[in-house]
């Protein structure tokens, strides 16, 4: 999946330690009519969203993740170097 054009992987290293992310799960969606939605996820359940101001705020804590992050290709580099086939 992460070879997809339309896919982005990027790994947080451990080494950042506690981050945003930590919050739960969500999912930035553009629409081909150029709409966004995010799909939020905590352990009891998920849903999607469309209000402008929690975009706008997952948008900002997006960005502070991938300030943190390895880049799409470093990502990639550790996961096959990491991965372990049986």
């Amino acid at each position: 999946m992460a070879d997809l054009p339309s896919a982005r992987l990027h790994v947080i290293p451990l080494s950042v330690g506690e981050h945003v992310g930590f919050g739960g799960g969500f999912v930035f969606a553009d629409l081909p009519d150029g709409d966004r939605v995010l799909y939020l996820e905590n352990a009891a359940r998920g849903h999607v969203m469309d209000d402008p101001k929690t975009l706008r705020l997952i948008g900002r804590k997006w960005d502070s993740l991938l300030g943190e992050a390895l880049s799409t290709s470093a990502s990639l580099d550790l996961i096959r170097k990491l991965k372990v086939t049986p």
